[in-house]
């Protein structure tokens, strides 16, 4: 519940509204301070193939506000372990396997395993070399 809290007033704080054509410069440059303090940095520190593995991949079981829906945080995961080559590369499908199976039914399982089976096509590391770059 804090975290909805903390998350409802930072997008307060980054509301702008524009009431009448002589706001417009003053809106846009505040449209461009929040880019460069909330985006800009978002976007750095999230750049590497090697943050958003070890975001993920790090603590499974934990949760991250980048990916709260199972399907997503499951899929993003394994994508990006395949290509950043992690060893445990076994052991998370396995692990992402079990928790798609018990979310939803298994709703999504089908569409997840068929992600498994794709990857196998995918060599292992193979998004370091495309400019993934091992920070």
């Amino acid at each position: 519940m804090l975290r909805r809290s903390i998350a409802r007033r930072r997008q307060s704080k980054l509301r702008v509204s524009l009431e009448s054509e002589a706001e417009v410069k003053a809106v846009t440059g505040k449209i461009l301070d929040v880019f460069d303090k909330v985006a800009a940095t978002y976007f750095l520190r999230w750049s590497s193939l090697v943050a958003i593995d070890a975001e993920l991949n790090d603590n499974p079981n934990q949760g991250t506000p980048h990916r709260a829906l199972a399907w997503f945080r499951c899929s993003t995961g394994l994508i990006v372990a395949k290509l950043v080559g992690r060893s445990d590369y076994g052991k998370l499908v396995s692990l992402y396997v079990n928790i798609m199976s018990n979310d939803n039914k298994g709703f999504y399982l089908k569409r997840f395993q068929s992600l498994v089976d794709s990857l196998e096509s995918v060599e292992s590391g193979s998004g370091l070399r495309r400019g993934g770059t091992a920070d």
